[in-house]
């Protein structure tokens, strides 16, 4: 008999196998299943995001960061008509709307500025063409006069909210929002979690500029804040029609057959790796589970 693979106690009963129990099947079993996920997952995506400092932002786009010099100097807030209201956002929405390009080539570089990856370029200026076309048709339209005092007292204050304190663009569910992003970010982003992430700006070209009428209290206040609101679901819904129209230009043919490719083969070397592992396993129970029975054998000779 070998000693050190088996003994009997006392009482009679053996001890257990040295070797893989039940216990030890479990581990080797979630190791495998383990690599596996890694092989077919891959490294996690990374974003490239715009430096917390709004120092770097570029001298034109300046005038959006808030608590600036050129933030108060800029043409909302010294509007004769809002200067004291809290700004004018009509002026702000106009300036957003006209300087589109500049804002996306700088806060979603990724996919508009120069680090762009090639296959998406040409997607992305026609993207920015459309943008620009927008602008020239729409700018004229935004409605004039609506200062940030009186939208805040509508929609209610929140500090938070980047630039003014009040919240807008936030309605997403109800279909005020576009279904886009416009910064680069982390790939577990939330929406939520990107509304103050920089100076705001950057976002209303994907979230436009929705504000909540619920403390619209006069039929003026609410007339006002309702011709508001369908002038940003008219910009919103052109939005999602130009870059619908880029995408199905210059769909991302090369890149979504490349990453077919990439995770076919992944899938497949991992099914190989688990096979191997697999018939390993067996292997090694095979001939675990022969020296148990051999040591039965031996033990029970020695009973008798």
């Amino acid at each position: 008999m070998r000693a050190h693979q088996s003994r009997i106690l006392a009482s009679g009963e053996k001890a257990p196998v040295n070797g893989m129990g039940k216990q030890g099947w479990r581990v080797a079993f979630l190791a495998i299943l383990v690599g596996f996920a890694a092989l077919v997952s891959g490294p996690a995506a990374s974003a490239a995001p715009v430096g917390e400092d709004l120092r770097d932002v570029p001298a034109a786009l300046q005038k959006y960061v808030p608590r600036s010099e050129a933030f108060a100097n800029s043409p909302w807030m010294t509007s004769p008509t809002c200067k004291d209201k809290g700004g004018d956002f009509s002026i702000w929405a106009s300036n957003a709307i006209q300087d589109t390009p500049a804002l996306l080539t700088y806060f979603q570089a990724s996919a508009f500025g120069p680090q762009a990856k090639p296959e998406d370029q040409a997607r992305g200026q026609a993207m920015l063409a459309g943008y620009r076309d927008l602008a020239s048709r729409i700018g004229g339209t935004v409605p004039a006069g609506y200062c940030v005092d009186d939208l805040t007292r509508w929609a209610g204050p929140n500090p938070a909210m980047t630039p003014f304190g009040f919240p807008w663009g936030v309605t997403g569910k109800d279909g005020h929002q576009s279904i886009y992003f416009c910064t680069d970010r982390a790939p577990d982003a939330q929406r939520g979690t990107e509304y103050n992430r920089y100076v705001g700006a950057e976002r209303a070209m994907c979230d436009g500029f929705y504000v909540a009428c619920v403390h619209a209290q006069s039929t003026d206040d609410q007339s006002r804040c309702a011709a508001w609101n369908t002038f940003s679901d008219r910009y919103v819904r052109q939005v999602e029609q130009l870059r619908g129209d880029a995408i199905g230009q210059h769909p991302a043919m090369a890149t979504a057959a490349f990453e077919t490719r990439t995770e076919w083969g992944g899938l497949l070397a991992a099914a190989g790796v688990l096979v191997a592992a697999g018939v390993l396993l067996l292997v090694i129970r095979r001939r675990v589970t022969r020296l148990q029975r051999s040591d039965r054998g031996g033990d029970d000779v020695h009973r008798t």
